[in-house]
């Protein structure tokens, strides 16, 4: 969405996507700080339920995808607390094409960051967390290029995309965010 009056001036909605293991999370933090407003992890939000339901948890460790009306469910619950009233930097959805059309709002921006797949194998294992092996993290980036790739294409459409090198120090990708932001906001 170029033309900004289109946009609510006192509200800010920005989601961070790209690959598993590519940065999302970090990205979406130094966002939030910078524009002072909440960061929602969708990833830590559907973890979290993970621990109180054993079916949400099977499908996490095992790199798949928690079902689209869940996850829609869990995000809309999230953004109508009060501390989302401002705006919010969001990371981890949509990650399909229907919770991109179903999504509880409209995105003023979306990054999205370019990183190589031997890129984010290697990160994640980095990272050493339990639910991140060899075998899940490559399911996770096959589901990724299979479900969440097609979603860059509608937004590319709606002109609210903007790319982003993934691969650089966290600083010059941070930067380079805010440079391009600019356009958007």
């Amino acid at each position: 969405m170029k033309d900004t009056s289109e946009r609510n001036n006192n509200l800010l909605r920005i989601i961070v996507m790209g690959p598993v293991g590519s940065g999302k999370s970090t990205q979406a933090e130094l966002l939030a700080k910078h524009f002072n407003v909440p960061h929602v992890e969708m990833g830590a939000l559907l973890r979290g339920l993970s621990n109180t339901s054993q079916d949400v948890r099977e499908l996490v460790d095992a790199g798949k995808l928690v079902p689209d009306s869940l996850t829609l469910e869990l995000l809309g619950k999230e953004l109508e607390k009060s501390q989302y009233k401002s705006g919010f930097v969001i990371d981890g959805v949509p990650r399909t094409l229907f919770q991109a059309h179903h999504l509880p709002f409209t995105p003023d921006v979306i990054i999205y960051l370019r990183v190589r797949d031997s890129e984010n194998v290697k990160r994640l294992l980095l990272r050493a967390r339990a639910d991140d092996t060899e075998e899940v993290v490559k399911k996770r980036l096959s589901i990724y290029h299979e479900q969440t790739a097609p979603i860059l294409d509608l937004y590319k459409k709606t002109g609210n995309l903007l790319e982003v090198d993934g691969e650089p120090p966290i600083e010059v990708i941070s930067q380079d965010i805010l440079q391009k932001l600019n356009k958007f906001i």
